[in-house]
């Protein structure tokens, strides 16, 4: 199993540093950790990140994923 934890805090390290980032290929490359992390994270296995989601998407019909979706694009 992955350590969550520490893939959490790399991932809101990588948040905190895409506010404050002027350079287009820092931000580029940031953009791409974000997405690594989230997908670590979605497909962790774990019923937080995976169980819940996929429970939460059959509920609205993969609403809640699209939602969170593009909470995330926005960024």
């Amino acid at each position: 199993m992955w350590n969550i934890k520490d893939i959490n805090s790399k991932k809101d390290y990588v948040l905190e540093r895409l506010k404050h980032c002027s350079d287009s290929k820092e931000k580029e490359k940031l953009e791409l950790s974000l997405i690594t992390y989230l997908a670590l994270l979605d497909n962790s296995g774990t019923l937080r990140y995976t169980g819940f989601y996929n429970a939460m998407d059959k509920i609205t019909q993969n609403k809640f994923s699209a939602k969170r979706e593009q909470e995330n694009a926005q960024l």
